[in-house]
């Protein structure tokens, strides 16, 4: 039901005011959601372990209002989209959206792990545009990008859940 939610809120208990074991229990679960703590009590260095261990914000019981809870929810759901974005695009191509090669050997790697027999045969295709630099510098940069994206859609079309394709160029 966590994973569904939009932003957790986190009373902290009088044994772990700062609610960072709680915290801390919810990420090695591998609980993502954004999470703001209501605690009792907290200084600087709370704040700061709080925020360390994955908290968002952390908020003092009985010294927020209705605005100020919207307002650190909002900012926890908006931090962690944008988390989420930059993270996708470290692993992505910017033009065709396809993986990029720190993706590709993540995946490459796994998959020469998890092969279930010995001697199955496997496959990397590379493939290579001769001369697209001639077709970059001769009809521009746009022309060029519109032909790796017809490039990208045709070959993912093709594709099977067991497969997939990358631009590691």
């Amino acid at each position: 039901a966590t994973r569904d939610a939009d932003c957790l809120l986190l009373g902290a208990a009088s044994d772990d005011p700062e609610g960072i074991t709680a915290l801390r229990s919810l990420r090695d679960a591998g609980v993502e959601t954004p999470v703001v703590i209501l605690a009792a009590s907290a200084d600087r260095q709370s704040l700061a372990r709080a925020v360390d261990a994955g908290a968002q914000d952390l908020l003092l019981k009985g010294q927020f209002d209705d605005r100020l809870l919207m307002r650190s929810i909002d900012y926890a759901i908006d931090r962690r989209l944008v988390e989420a974005e930059l993270a996708r695009q470290a692993l992505h191509d910017g033009l065709t959206g396809l993986p990029n090669r720190a993706l590709f050997m993540d995946r490459l790697g796994r998959a020469l792990t998890e092969l279930e027999f010995p001697g199955e045969t496997h496959a990397v295709v590379l493939l290579d545009i001769d001369r697209f630099r001639v077709i970059n510098d001769s009809l521009g940069p746009d022309l060029g990008d519109r032909l790796l994206l017809m490039i990208s859609e045709r070959i993912s079309a093709t594709l099977t859940d067991a497969d997939f394709a990358a631009r590691v160029g």
